[in-house]
């Protein structure tokens, strides 16, 4: 099973002004702006080899992840070759816990429930993390993808993940098939790195996140968000 991370998901309680400090900081290129989808509000930023969703929840519903920070990240959807089944089968047949295969709605503008992607969660791992698979519905992305520009722009080249047990989630990414280096540094075929590091807190943490344009390297996370 090919794995790779299709996108990151970056949780703000101000999720306009984080959107477009983002965009224009950056010159990440717009997939979609901050949108009212009924369940959540969200909108997304192109990286190259995969995407940043700026994401929103309703006051009555906790944002994953819950160390409170105005802005944090609170998840990671993985894309894969496989069929949803085909995927569910795989996780089964190599004792990966995970939910069954789950329907992702939204509501469009007459308030009605539309699918746009059929997930699978894999619980028990990351605490109040979100990871999952997504399958989408629809050829959204991959047309966006024939109109983004590849010439110039970034690119996401690594993380820093850090998690209580750090044991558990590494022999996961094993089991998932990700490409594992050393010092617990995991790789995908799309360049994508991860580095997975022990905590003693209970929430998992992205703590660093580094994109790449030729030669530069810049640590969003490290450099404030709204800063000039």
């Amino acid at each position: 099973m090919n794995v790779f991370i299709h996108h990151f998901l970056f949780y703000s309680e101000t999720p306009e002004s984080t959107f477009d400090s983002l965009k224009i900081k950056y010159g990440l290129p717009e997939v979609f702006p901050i949108t009212n989808f009924g369940f959540f509000k969200s909108g997304m930023l192109w990286l190259k080899n995969s995407y940043l969703e700026i994401v929103n929840y309703p006051k009555d519903i906790p944002a994953p992840n819950s160390n409170q920070l105005e802005t944090r990240f609170v998840g990671i959807a993985f894309k894969t070759d496989l069929s949803p089944e085909q995927t569910l089968e795989f996780l089964n047949k190599n004792h990966i816990k995970s939910s069954e295969i789950l329907n992702e709605d939204v509501l469009d503008n007459e308030g009605n429930k539309v699918n746009i992607a059929k997930i699978i969660l894999l619980n028990d791992y990351l605490h109040d993390f979100r990871i999952f698979f997504v399958f989408h519905t629809n050829d959204f992305f991959e047309t966006k993808e024939k109109i983004m520009p590849n010439e110039e722009g970034f690119t996401f080249k690594k993380c820093l993940l850090s998690v209580h047990n750090s044991l558990k989630v590494i022999e996961l990414f094993k089991k998932l098939g990700f490409t594992f280096t050393d010092a617990n540094v995991f790789k995908t075929f799309k360049h994508q790195t991860i580095q997975i590091i022990d905590s003693e807190n209970l929430a998992t943490d992205i703590i660093d996140f580094e994109i790449q344009k030729k030669d530069k390297n810049i640590n969003i996370l490290k450099k404030p968000i709204f800063d000039d």
